[in-house]
């Protein structure tokens, strides 16, 4: 329960938008309250944490790749700081290549795209003995893995000990004015994930849900980096491997996560010739935008009610950045970036 009945903030969901919203405060001194039940199947709770500037199957830069990329290289070092952790993981990722064609393509597209700032024109080959193929890489330049789970205990852990956490389902109908069940404050960000589409606020965005399978395996493999073709495997330490991740629109087809489970695996035996064992199988399920960018930005109607979401796969490498700009947009006025704003749906 939060200590204090009078807020600068009430935040209202702790993912990985609403966790980094927290340091972000926590550094301003800023008083604030989340309300969270708990991570459940939460996207953030579950996702790889994979940060990579590049959308490896057009080889082209994702959104503002670069400025986003600066940032979390200094951002979450300092967050890891703060909860005294080691969450944040350099390490090199690598896009298997196997045929021809695909060579022409990542040179082709290194070259129009003008990639040589964040990966290398040269291929090189592989050399771990359980590779089913002969495979040469494709090196991604400042890539890295977040330990998301620890990384967002860590922050519950820390919003309990300072009493800034309510562990409850946020109820859209106790909110009036700027009152929750006591609870004063003066400005409100909703920052929900996937229960955002029972948000009466901000309903009249084109929010999608995807749903998605994580896998984690023990298997004797000497891998140190991060490989990439058609599913990814990141080397977790004491030979754990998290390969993913499937994807799947609620619109679709009834989800079966057993199946999910046995295409992820048949995917790593394409690859792989080595035995391993299942050790954890997890699901989530994330808002998307059918323009591919972030929801963030402030009601049109309702004063001081705000919105970070649908930040997507790439929620780890896009949410501190987006956090300081919601919050220089809330405290000096500054603008959004119109790509991001949510008032491009108006």
């Amino acid at each position: 329960m939060c200590v204090k009945k009078t807020l600068d903030y009430l935040i209202v969901g702790q993912g990985i938008a609403g966790s980094v919203l927290a340091f972000h405060l926590a550094q301003r001194k800023k008083t604030f309250c989340v309300i969270d039940k708990g991570h459940g199947e939460a996207a953030s709770y579950v996702a790889a944490g994979v940060i990579n500037p590049l959308v490896l199957k057009r080889m082209t830069l994702s959104w503002r790749a670069k400025e986003f990329l600066n940032y979390v290289h200094d951002f979450y070092p300092k967050m890891d700081e703060w909860l005294d952790i080691l969450s944040f993981h350099k390490v090199t990722l690598n896009k298997l290549i196997h045929s021809n064609e695909e060579v022409d393509f990542w040179k082709k597209r290194w070259k129009l795209a003008e990639l040589e700032e964040f990966a290398d024109y040269e291929l090189k080959h592989t050399h771990e003995k359980h590779f089913k193929h002969d495979f040469v890489t494709g090196k991604v330049h400042n890539t890295a893995w977040i330990d998301l789970k620890l990384l967002l205990s860590s922050v519950r852990q820390q919003l309990k000990s300072e009493g800034q956490l309510i562990e409850e389902r946020f109820d859209h109908l106790s909110l009036e004015n700027h009152e929750y069940k006591g609870l004063q404050f003066d400005k409100i960000v909703f920052c929900e994930g996937s229960a955002c589409v029972n948000n009466p606020f901000f309903n009249n965005l084109p929010y999608d849900l995807n749903k998605g399978e994580l896998i984690t395996i023990k298997a004797n493999l000497e891998l140190d980096q991060i490989y990439k073709k058609k599913i990814f495997v990141i080397p977790l330490g004491k030979k754990l491997f998290r390969i993913g991740a499937t994807y799947q629109k609620r619109h679709e087809k009834v989800y079966a996560p057993k199946l999910k489970q046995e295409e992820l695996l048949k995917a790593f035996e394409d690859l792989f010739n080595c035995p391993y064992e299942v050790v954890e199988q997890s699901s989530g399920t994330r808002p998307t935008v059918k323009d591919r960018k972030p929801l963030v930005g402030k009601h049109l109607l309702i004063n001081n009610f705000y919105l970070m979401n649908g930040l997507g796969s790439r929620g780890c490498l896009m949410a501190p950045k987006l956090a300081e700009e919601l919050l220089n947009l809330i405290e000096q006025g500054k603008p959004l970036s119109a790509d991001a704003n949510i008032e491009r749906f108006r």
